[in-house]
């Protein structure tokens, strides 16, 4: 992307390493995050604009050459997923950029998993994540490309790395995954889509 595209940061956290990167590259970078207290730290280190929002609930004032999403959408529900793409859809401009990062199904560490036949997923139930238990989700590589393609994005690359944290805690690597999409249609082929009008509904006729 051109330098000082508009860029939006989804789950930014405390604005690194994802909004740092962007900034530093020049571009013109927007996080939103469910914290104020990350949102508070995003905006102390990282030039750009950050506020505290679900991004469910977020509807921006503009559109976006691009939208990172790195490691934030574990804990939505599948239909919230979906949901979120075609979201994402919507703030993008004609040929923006999305990136998604997340773990695959297929290579998550031994664990305790539930396989959901309904959403073609993985779930893991109460795992401990900053003092607290989650439950998080996990779709396969190829089911996200799926969900991308049925929401108006084209696949333009992806690829993957291991990655493990630091601290003592942690004795295993993790599997991050990144996919690029381009967005090649104007609307999200699943929708949303305004209500019609009644200028806009079709005319019956008798037989």
């Amino acid at each position: 992307m051109p330098e000082h595209s508009r860029i939006l940061d989804v789950g930014c956290e405390i604005g690194k390493p994802v909004a740092h990167t962007l900034a530093s590259a020049g571009h013109q970078v927007h996080g939103i995050d469910g914290s104020q207290t990350m949102v508070n730290i995003a905006s102390s280190q990282v030039p750009g604009n950050f506020m505290k929002v679900d991004m469910r609930m977020y509807e921006p004032g503009c559109t976006f050459d691009g939208v990172f999403a790195i490691l934030s959408l574990f804990q939505l529900s599948p239909g919230e997923i979906y949901s979120m793409c075609c979201r994402f859809s919507g703030w993008l401009k004609p040929d923006g950029y999305l990136v998604i990062g997340v773990t695959p199904s297929t290579d998550l560490p031994p664990g305790e998993y539930i396989y959901d036949s309904t959403w073609d997923c993985t779930r893991q139930m109460g795992k401990p994540w900053m003092n607290s238990y989650t439950d998080e989700l996990f779709f396969s590589e190829e089911r996200w490309k799926e969900i991308l393609r049925s929401v108006g994005f084209e696949i333009e690359s992806d690829s993957r790395y291991s990655f493990t944290p630091k601290g003592l805690e942690f004795n295993h690597a993790e599997i991050h995954y990144l996919q690029l999409a381009r967005k090649v249609e104007s609307q999200p082929l699943l929708g949303p889509y305004p209500r019609p009008t009644k200028a806009e509904l079709p005319r019956m006729s008798r037989a």
